[in-house]
């Protein structure tokens, strides 16, 4: 049951009317109810299993350790990590065995592919998985080491924390939530309010606009130039690799728009996930603008605990003799951010072009720009260059937008070896496939350029203050008015070709 279907719209209309017909003190029962029947309607019941089994030993072992410290004080810390090391080999455990298993069998098949073996390629493991894997078992993973460092307190009630773990809207494709912030407005007694319907519905429908509007119509493009590439010209592949780029995020952002508004409803406020990436001059700006709640929960529980540990401390002291203490500490950064990037290149999939695309790649770009940055600073000063006017900010967007985009041109391609293959395309001349055979006629690139301005448009205003809350205060005529321009856009320009299919965000998969 996709989040764009009429299907999803009738079961959060139910949900919606029986979660505040019940008494304040359910109204968490139903949420837990309703968030077990999308799984069901959404994939095999049965899958149900693994958030089940993975919440049930996180209850049991945070609970454990919250026992250990109010009793022995001299065994608590080696029974604590204990439990720690269980919930952790639990979570993560599933996790690999249902998405990372088949890492080994793509490095094997890659490098055969690579260096033309002729070796016939291993075959993959198929295993099925529920929907939102990565995104609850972060989160959870995240709630025990809060209760571990006891930055948050253990939650009593396992029901409560199922919730936490399988909350229905959250299972598309996030945020990644933290149980201190989130889990209890959860449980909290949520009450009807006629701002919280309307600036949800508002964000539920601005998320259809982007989704089906112009993502559905932009992928379209992806997939006719990324199937076909060898057949492209330089400039179809670049038009081809940029309408990835918008796509990924309409998609996404578009996702998140329909599950921030869905929890609006509810009473319930999300962390933002998005933060107008595209207006970023630097690719580290970029990653805390966009996937907001990943970037966080990476350098909160993988940075900073790697700096801290005995390796990276000896590491530091010994650079810091050799190279200096500033030099010592960037270096030893760097090192720890490749752990970082690597893990979150591995998140986004269990193959080498997200690796690489998402994940070292983008690791290098940061790590290139801080050691050559003095010098351009030093330039910029030398040749009397205003850093601040707006020529420059712009030439730096573009920049990063063009470095992201070449990442993300591995994350859509079929392997690493057809990404790197569509880069040297693009020094490779002409191809046979044109602009009129990408898919679109001229009416759709029309609605693209028109949806494409407005998003920019959006973006700008959203930069101050929230666009549903400035609409909300506009007069009722005018403020109704835009919605149902809106609505009618998304009714009448909406891509519901023989290939759309509403159940399909790309990153539900993960």
């Amino acid at each position: 049951m996709g989040i764009t279907s009429l299907l999803f719209i009738a079961f959060l209309s139910i949900v919606l009317i029986v979660y505040y017909c019940l008494p304040c003190r359910l109204r968490w029962v139903c949420l837990l109810l309703s968030s077990c029947v999308y799984a069901a309607l959404a994939g095999d019941a049965i899958l149900l299993i693994y958030p089940v089994a993975s919440v049930f030993v996180t209850w049991i072992c945070t609970g454990s350790m919250e026992k250990c410290r109010e009793g022995d004080k001299t065994n608590s810390s080696k029974k604590c990590k204990k439990f720690l090391a269980t919930a952790l080999v639990a979570n993560i455990g599933i996790l690999v065995i249902l998405k990372y298993l088949n890492l080994g069998v793509y490095l094997y098949n890659g490098l055969t592919d690579m260096l033309g073996v002729g070796v016939k390629p291993a075959p993959v493991l198929h295993f099925l998985a529920p929907v939102g894997l990565s995104f609850y078992t972060m989160s959870l993973l995240g709630y025990i080491f809060d209760v571990y460092y006891e930055i948050g307190k253990a939650e009593k009630n396992y029901f409560k924390l199922l919730l936490f773990g399988t909350y229905f809207p959250l299972m598309v494709s996030g945020p990644i939530i933290r149980y201190k912030d989130t889990g209890i407005r959860l449980c909290s007694d949520n009450r009807l309010k006629y701002d919280n319907i309307t600036q949800g519905f508002i964000r539920i429908v601005w998320g259809y606009f982007k989704s089906l509007v112009i993502s559905e119509r932009l992928a379209i493009c992806v997939a006719a130039v990324f199937d076909n590439y060898m057949e492209c010209s330089a400039p179809l592949i670049v038009l081809g690799m940029c309408c990835f780029t918008l796509q990924l995020y309409t998609n996404f952002s578009g996702s998140m728009d329909i599950i921030m508004g869905v929890s609006k409803m509810f009473g319930i406020e999300l962390p933002e996930n998005f933060r107008q990436p595209f207006f970023s001059e630097t690719v580290q700006e970029f990653w805390q603008r966009w996937h907001i709640t990943l970037g966080g929960w990476l350098k909160d529980y993988v940075l900073y605990p790697v700096l801290r540990t005995d390796a990276f401390m000896n590491l530091s002291k010994r650079l810091k003799d050799k190279v200096g203490k500033k030099k010592a500490k960037q270096y030893t950064t760097f090192a720890a951010l490749g752990i970082l990037w690597f893990i979150s290149g591995l998140w986004h999939g269990g193959a080498w072009k997200y690796i690489w695309g998402t994940g070292i790649l983008q690791c290098l770009y940061i790590i290139v720009s801080e050691l050559i940055s003095p010098y351009f600073v030093k330039l910029e000063e030398r040749l009397h260059i205003n850093t601040k006017g707006r020529i420059i900010h712009v030439i730096r967007q573009i920049r990063t937008f063009i470095l992201i985009t070449i990442g993300f041109m591995f994350f859509n391609a079929a392997s690493l070896r057809t990404g790197f293959n569509m880069l040297i395309r693009l020094f490779a001349g002409s191809g046979q496939m044109t602009v009129d055979s990408l898919g679109l006629a001229s009416r759709d690139w029309f609605v693209l350029l028109v949806s494409l301005t407005i998003l920019w448009i959006v973006s700008l205003i959203q930069r101050k203050k929230s666009v549903a809350e400035r609409v909300m205060g506009l007069n009722i005529v005018i403020r109704w008015g835009i919605i149902m321009a809106l609505i009618l856009c998304v009714v009448i320009l909406g891509n519901y070709g023989p290939g759309y299919s509403s159940a399909e965000f790309i990153y539900q998969g993960f």
